[in-house]
């Protein structure tokens, strides 16, 4: 199954989007620092990247490290906010793909079938 990166400072958010991703057969990895997660992309090539737009690494940060390139395909981006923490869907256009919380595990792997399949 593909590799994904999640990227979240909200420990308790990334966890749950883990174990959902995992118990569909993902190979998840998460990054709370922002240097750690441009790293991340760089070392590992996830397959996509769920991003919280608000994120102090940045949308623009995370979309420039998904199509620096090697020769590899271009890694897409799923941004999931939170607007219960302020959060907004900048940089959505940078994107291939968004979510609003509250959603379902069935929705984030929705989301992501489609990314990957699409």
């Amino acid at each position: 199954m593909a590799n994904i990166l999640i990227i979240d400072h909200d420990a308790i958010e990334a966890a749950m989007e883990e174990a959902v991703l995992e118990q569909k057969g993902y190979t998840v990895h998460v990054e709370r620092d922002g240097a750690a997660a441009l790293a991340s992309i760089a070392a590992r090539w996830p397959r996509l990247v769920v991003l919280d737009p608000n994120h102090e690494v940045g949308v623009e940060a995370v979309h420039a490290a998904c199509e620096a390139g090697d020769g590899r395909a271009r890694t897409p981006l799923l941004l999931v906010s939170n607007p219960y923490e302020g959060a907004s869907l900048g940089g959505d256009a940078l994107a291939e793909g968004a979510l609003v919380h509250p959603f379902t595990g069935a929705d984030l792997t929705a989301a992501i079938t489609k990314l990957l399949e699409g």
